[in-house]
This record gives C-alpha cells, structure tokens and sequence, in this order.
C-alpha cells in the first residue's frame, strides 16, 4: 500500500448561502461525494436534487430560491 498523506477519517464542510437561489453550486474539497443535509435560513430541513459534478464539487438544485446552510459529510 502506498502512503498518500494524512487525511482525518471524518471530513466535513459547512457551506453558507446569504443570497436566496434555487441553484447552489457548492466547492467543498473533501475529495469525496458527501451526504448533504440542507436547512433554510428558518432552521427548516429541505430537499434538493443533488449532482455530484466531481469529487470536489456539487450542485443543488430546488424547486424555489432560498437561503441557507448546507452541512456535508
């Protein structure tokens, strides 16, 4: 097995949206495709549709525009 580097077991990114969008386009590094839990600027959980466009990048898209805080692991 070849040494790659350190990385920690659990990788996490929190990715804030100030301005409302029913598009949120998220670089997160973790080098991974990551669960997604998004919540609205009200503290409500909310459904997307998630495209994984590469180990280091996502889009969510929803039906209507809204702000808040995407939370991945």
């Amino acid at each position: 097995m070849k040494w790659t580097g350190w990385r920690p077991l659990t990788s996490t990114y929190k990715y804030l949206k100030t301005n409302a969008s029913d598009t949120w386009t998220i670089k997160h590094n973790l080098d991974k495709h990551p669960s997604v839990t998004i919540v609205d600027s009200g503290g409500t959980k909310v459904q997307g549709d998630v495209t994984y466009n590469s180990n280091n990048k996502l889009t969510v898209t929803f039906s209507s525009g809204f702000s808040g805080t995407a939370y991945l692991n």
